[in-house]
């Protein structure tokens, strides 16, 4: 019984680790060059923060 939990479990973090990397990916392929600053900035920090945590190259500005 108890290996079942912990395979379930395990399963879920997975499940919920590729929802915020699906997440992430919307959010660096979304154009951001209509943004006027600061709110630009923002945007491309927040990307660049993405890139880090997911160990992904940087798409051009």
């Amino acid at each position: 019984m108890m290996t079942l939990k912990v395979e379930w479990e395990q399963t879920y973090k997975e499940h919920l680790k590729t929802i915020k990397r699906q997440n992430d990916l919307k959010i660096l392929c979304e154009n951001h060059a209509q943004l006027d600053e600061p709110f630009k900035s923002i945007v491309i920090e927040q990307k660049r923060a993405i890139c880090a945590k997911w160990g992904w190259e940087m798409p051009s500005v």
